[in-house]
Order: structure tokens, then sequence, then C-alpha cells
């Protein structure tokens, strides 16, 4: 819910359900029925909420200010504290929220980040630029995407540099959450960010939207096409059928966002600490391990050596390419410092 909605002004929350529009239940209502009661100028929501109390709440249509930075939280753990938030959409009135969020971390001193895109399907790439140069510090001037056209059109190759940020943290860690809601300039920071950090995902498999567009304007109109496919460093990037996560876990409705008991947070979290995605594989493996063993897990009777790694295997690639590391080299095609957009009141490439 954006605060600046109606929803939001009504004090509607994550959690809340809508069981009937208009005086009628929704199980009496088809589809299309419930598309015109929701199409209506005012509408009566009747609403249960989590705690189980029923009431109607009026909402009137009209233009919402979309907040892109929520639930901005800073959580304990062994490890450090974890900065956590959902972001919404990569806009510009975004890029001010972020930088406020990362400031509050960087003062905090975090030392992992849960960053949650479980409902961003994208949009400006200059944007997602700067959530991987808040994220990574260290990586500053280095490529996030390799915007990469065919081979009619390689003098457009360009790279989409991280840059030096005055709130930008450094992490080794970072977990995504992210559903099959998750696209397009959201998978490119996942993508973009595997060669330089440890980078984890957890929710459920992404939509997988590795291109990008450019805008022309035509009359009163304006044209995006998809133009290029963006890479990361390491060249990877064909993951059009979605990026896997290392914890399947479904999005949990019953918490609020940033509530450490939140499925998919908490699985984050557990990651983080060490542990395995659920407290039932933990378990499971432990038996397992002792059984292995002969011994309980820790104990000096295991030969002498430390328990078997538990952690699945991060998006980090195994090692670059040849000529990674070298953008003008052979084995890359010749790429560009990144040109202001042609149409500076367009979006641009995303």
């Amino acid at each position: 819910v954006h605060e600046g909605s109606a929803a939001g002004r009504a004090g509607l929350d994550r959690g809340a359900l809508i069981i009937g529009v208009n005086g009628r239940s929704l199980d009496e209502l088809s589809n299309i029925e419930l598309n015109v009661e929701l199409g209506k100028e005012l509408v009566v929501h009747r609403i249960r909420e989590l705690d189980g109390s029923i009431h109607d709440v009026e909402l009137q249509q009209g233009d919402v200010e979309i907040t892109s930075v929520k639930s901005v939280s800073i959580l304990p753990s062994p490890q450090g504290p974890v900065g956590y938030l959902m972001f919404t959409t990569f806009v510009r009135p975004g890029e001010d929220e972020l930088r406020q969020a990362f400031a509050q971390f960087q003062a905090a001193g975090v030392q992992r980040l849960v960053i949650d895109l479980r409902y961003n399907s994208g949009g400006l790439l200059s944007t997602a630029a700067l959530l991987g140069s808040l994220i990574d510090a260290d990586a500053a001037g280095q490529p996030l995407i390799i915007e990469t056209y065919n081979d009619k059109n390689t003098g457009l190759n360009r790279a989409r540099l991280m840059f030096d940020a005055a709130e930008a943290v450094t992490v080794p860690e970072v977990v995504f959450l992210a559903t099959g809601r998750t696209a397009s300039a959201s998978e490119q920071v996942i993508n973009g960010l595997a060669p330089y950090l440890d980078v984890r995902l957890v929710g459920s498999r992404t939509l997988g939207k590795p291109v990008g567009a450019d805008s022309w304007t035509h009359c009163d109109y304006a044209i995006a096409p998809i133009t290029f496919h963006s890479l990361n460093v390491a060249g990877e990037g064909d993951y059009f059928n979605g990026i896997e996560p290392e914890c399947e876990v479904p999005d949990d409705l019953l918490h609020r966002l940033g509530d450490p008991e939140e499925a998919q947070l908490k699985a984050a979290l557990r990651l983080l600490d060490g542990k395995s995605c659920f407290e039932a594989e933990e378990q499971a493996l432990d038996e397992a391990l002792r059984s292995e063993l002969g011994t309980e897990l820790g104990s000096s009777a295991a030969a002498g050596q430390p328990a078997q790694e538990r952690r699945a295997p991060s998006l980090r690639p195994s090692s670059l390419p040849p000529g990674a590391e070298n953008l003008s080299s052979p084995a890359r095609p010749a790429m560009r410092e990144l040109p202001p957009g042609r149409f500076p009141d367009l979006p641009g490439w995303y």
C-alpha cells in the first residue's frame, strides 16, 4: 500500500483482506462483476484485518503518489546489524529516498543487506546504477551492466558504470528478495552485482527480462522498443527464464514488510547467519551429519575436521571469463562511456 493513495490515507496496510465490495460478498461476484464494482468512482471495501476485525472503508479514485522505498529498518544479527528496505520501482523520484535509506545504514554500520525487490518490475537503469553504487562502495567506476547491441550496432555498446555515492556502504554479502514480478532493472542489479559481491536470492524465480530499450519521439508519442541485451562484467545475462532463488519461499502476506518473522525476510536472515533456509532443513541436516560423523556437530571427535559447509552456492561466478577484467580486450565488444540520453525528458534506457 502506498502511503500517498486513498488506501494509504485510510490506514490500510499489508495483510488486509478484501472480503466484499459495495455491499456484496466476493463469493457472489464473477470476475466481470467485480471489475465493474472496482471501476466505480467510489468503492466501499469490506476489510478483514490481520487481527480478525472487520470494517468498511470508502476509497475514492484519484492520483497515487508512489513511495519507492518502504519499510527501512536495521535488524540485529550475530554477524552485525543488517539493513533492510523494500524498493518498489526504479524512478528518479525514488533516488533521494534510496540515498536517505542508505545514509541510515551507513550511520548504523550495517554489515549485511537485504534488498526487497519482490514487486519491483524495473524502470530506469540510471537508477539501477545508483542502487548498485549504494550497495557496493568499492565497485565505484566498475560496470554494473554491459548494454550490448546486435552485430549491426556494436558501436552503441556501452558500460553502465557504478559511481561514488556519499551514502554508499561496503558489505561482503547482500540478499535480494524476489518473486515472479521481479524483472528488468531489478534483475539487472542482481546479475550485475554478482561478480563483485556475495549475492544471494530468496523467494521465487524472477520474471526473466535481461534486455532494455531506447526511447525515441514520434509526433506526440514516445516509442521504446527493446534494443539491447544486458550482461554483467562476467558476460552473464541469459536468464530469459528468470533467476532461480537459493531459497524457494512463497510471499508471506500475513506479516508486515520488514517483520523478521515474514517468511522471505526470515529465510534471508537465516542465510546471513550461516544457516540453512528453514529450521526444518537445519534439523534434518544436523541429524544427517550426526549420523554420518557418528558424533555431535562441532565435536572434536569428528576426525579433527570442521563441520561440512552447509551453504548453497551464491550467484557469484567461480571465475571471470578471459578478458572480462578488461572491457577493451578482444574477448568482449568494444565499449564506450555511457552517453547522455537522447531525450533527457524521457526515461531513456531501461
